[in-house]
Order: C-alpha cells, then structure tokens, then sequence
C-alpha cells in the first residue's frame, strides 16, 4: 500500500518562498527541473519512505538532498508521509 503525502502547512510556505526567490535568478526551465524532481523525490518516498537517509539528531526524521540546495525533511507513518 503507498503512502499517502501531506505536507505541512510550513512545508508548503517554505516551497513556495523558495520558488519565488528561485524566480528571480533561475530560469523557468531550471524552476521546473527543480519541480520535477521534488515530484520524483515524493514518488520514491511513497514507494520506500525507509530509502532516504534518517537525520542523526532526530531518529524518526529523513532527509534527502532534492536539488542542489533544496532538502526535504519528512517522517512518516504506516498509512501517511509528511513533508516537513
């Protein structure tokens, strides 16, 4: 069974303030390559939320590099993954 995403309310601010700082020095074609492989990045944590790495300091929180400078940190549950 695969996970079901939800990001957190901080989650969503802190994509969207990348994305707009991104904006004024990346072209759209390098906005949607980091689109694409937030995407892919999501679909691996569904399919194998245990595939990334877990943080030293917080045992139940993964993290995985995304895009040069863009790292996501999740946890997850049995049923729910959620982007932090």
């Amino acid at each position: 069974m695969a996970l079901k995403v939800r990001w957190t309310l901080t989650s969503k601010r802190g994509l969207y303030k990348v994305i707009e700082y991104l904006e004024q020095d990346w072209t759209a074609k390098e906005i949607l390559q980091l689109q694409i492989k937030f995407t892919k990045t999501i679909k691996v944590i569904v399919l194998n939320p245990r595939g990334f790495p877990k943080t030293k300091n917080r045992l139940n929180l993964h993290r995985t590099i995304v895009y040069k400078n863009n790292v996501l940190f999740y946890k997850y549950y049995a049923s729910e993954g959620i982007i932090l």
